[in-house]
């Protein structure tokens, strides 16, 4: 009884810290339940959909721990220089939570680009006793078994949710012979066309290509929209290392209920961090290397609850044995001659509910025989 009362009276002295940091903002059963477990020193793994509010359990962890600050850095600085194992060491005794933001990218980061993702681990040999949370919006069942020792987390709590994207119809489309350039051209040239005939009424969408191609869908872009301005056009592009202000003005004009921009060209660099309600399509040129990306990127669409679509292309070529980096995963979904969001959830170790969509709500493999009044 003792128990219970104390985490009852936990979960309010959380809710009340929500409540007065932001008085609109009713947290879910899942984020208080992480809270509460890095709270009482546990480490936690957290791995709910996109779109649940991840970020904000990390964002109220210094008002509910003694009105702690935030430190963000990435692991370059810290584990690669004297001066960052300095600064560890004058921490010490001082650091009451480590997080660690999109946990799926350690293991593939890695052993690609970022070497320092891969040694993480030895926060802890500075911060043995401090909790560790661990957030995600895409652990594959791989991943999640792997993470406890890619991170040396002693026996943690795990918070996870079914990740199915319910209101987003999955579609695979293998994509028309030629050359490389005529493959991608017919993509974003449909798209074109389809926007500067439909202009505001065309959805909000994503549209992820190659680096190498998004100045051929720009230069024809432009070529259908003579003499139009960042400040009046209909279509963007997004990608690393881009100037800081159209950057900006992109992502302010993108979280709004009817952004100005309605197709956005744009790479990978956006799966993390971007919160655009407004989105309801998403259409990848290529496949990506992993379900996890794909998941995080396909998550992006239908934030409002509205009904949205991820379109993926592929070719044999896209989905190459002997691709580096390339999954299992995303080639058997690629591949897939069954249920699509069944093929999706079973890589993240779920099953489609009571409440999945089905038939021509579902997928493009559903909606093939699906028999209902719209599709006779």
């Amino acid at each position: 009884m003792a128990t219970s009362n104390k985490e009852r009276a936990m979960k309010e002295a959380i809710n009340k810290t929500a409540q007065e940091m932001y008085p609109e903002l009713n947290l879910s059963e899942d984020q208080v339940e992480a809270i509460g477990a890095v709270i009482r020193g546990s480490d936690t793994i957290v791995n709910l959909p996109v779109g649940s509010g991840k970020s904000l359990i990390f964002h109220l962890l210094p008002d509910a721990v003694d009105e702690a600050e935030i430190i963000f850095c990435h692991p370059e600085a810290l584990l690669c220089c004297k001066s960052g194992s300095d600064t560890l060491t004058s921490l010490s005794g001082r650091v009451g939570v480590i997080c660690i933001d999109e946990c799926h990218k350690i293991e593939e980061w890695g052993k690609e680009f970022r070497k320092s993702f891969s040694d993480i681990h030895m926060l802890r040999s500075f911060f043995p006793c401090v909790p560790m949370l661990c957030l995600s919006g895409s652990l594959t069942s791989e991943l999640m078994k792997n993470l406890p020792t890619l991170l040396g987390l002693k026996k943690p709590k795990i918070i996870s949710r079914n990740p199915d994207v319910r209101n987003v119809f999955l579609e695979v489309r293998l994509k028309e012979k030629g050359s490389a350039q005529e493959i991608y051209e017919e993509i974003f040239i449909k798209e074109i066309m389809s926007l500067k005939s439909l202009k505001t009424l065309y959805p909000v969408t994503l549209l992820f290509l190659p680096l190498q191609y998004m100045s051929y869908a720009m230069r024809y872009a432009f070529k259908m929209f003579p003499d139009v301005k960042l400040s009046d056009s209909l279509f963007c592009a997004l990608f690393s290392n881009q100037d800081a202000d159209v950057v900006n003005t992109i992502l302010s004009d993108l979280k709004k209920e009817s952004p100005q921009f309605r197709l956005v060209f744009t790479t990978s660099v956006i799966g993390m961090g971007f919160d655009s309600p407004s989105v309801s399509r998403i259409i990848h040129a290529k496949p990506p290397r992993s379900m996890t990306s794909y998941l995080q990127e396909i998550g992006r669409a239908g934030r409002r609850g509205q009904d949205a679509s991820a379109t993926l292309y592929f070719n044999k070529s896209d989905i190459a044995s002997n691709l580096p980096g390339i999954e299992t995963d995303i080639v058997q979904y690629c591949m897939s001659e069954t249920c699509l969001r069944s093929n999706l959830l079973k890589a993240f170790c779920y099953e489609k509910s009571e409440s999945s969509p089905v038939g021509c709500k579902c997928c493009s493999i559903c909606k093939r025989s699906c028999d209902c009044l719209s599709c006779k």
